[in-house]
């Protein structure tokens, strides 16, 4: 990292010090970011989050979108990037970091809907259709895919696109039982 980029970062982390004094909230709203390591959108986020948290009184949960193995959280822990990220995010009152997990319990459930799912593909197109408890996540699985396993298209029938999908529902079951014990308003 350059001394400038640096000079400018902390510029920016005391700026939101001053800006954001951290006051720990006893309410039950909460205000989800996404953890993602770009610079440029960590000004608006920081701005965004602070303003809805205000308005709604609620705190700031920083979210990492993926499921991510215990040992790349512990790899991350000591990486300089990712700490610079997490120094900044916590610099506008960021009270939490989740990490989605993969939840045992719901193997019956996400295998069901894997099966039905699994069986409306005849295509690739078939996939942008999916939907979860009538949620459109097919663009989102098919982006995923392509994204993580570097690939320019999917077969649909291979044992890697078949273990993506049942993380993905797995993924979107997470998330949908989150935020029904959080009884969150979207």
């Amino acid at each position: 990292m350059s001394i400038q980029k640096f000079y400018y970062l902390v510029k920016f982390y005391l700026h939101n010090l001053k800006l954001f004094k951290s006051k720990k909230k006893d309410s039950t709203n909460i205000i989800l970011i996404e953890y993602f390591e770009y610079f440029p959108s960590l000004i608006s986020f920081s701005y965004f989050a602070n303003i809805l948290a205000k308005i709604h009184n609620a705190k700031i949960y920083c979210y990492n979108p993926r499921i991510i193995p215990s040992y790349k959280k512990i790899i991350n822990f000591f990486n300089p990037k990712k700490i610079i990220f997490f120094i900044i995010y916590n610099s506008f009152n960021i009270e939490k970091l989740l990490y989605p997990k993969k939840i045992s319990n719901f193997k019956d459930k996400t295998d069901f809907i894997f099966k039905k799912i699994f069986k409306n593909i005849k295509y690739n197109e078939d996939i942008l259709k999916i939907k979860i408890f009538n949620v459109p996540v097919g663009e989102c699985i098919y982006d995923e895919y392509l994204r993580l396993y570097l690939k320019p298209t999917i077969n649909f029938n291979d044992k890697e696109f078949k273990k993506h999908l049942k993380d993905m529902i797995n993924l979107f079951l997470f998330w949908d039982n989150y935020l029904k014990k959080k009884k969150l308003n979207l």
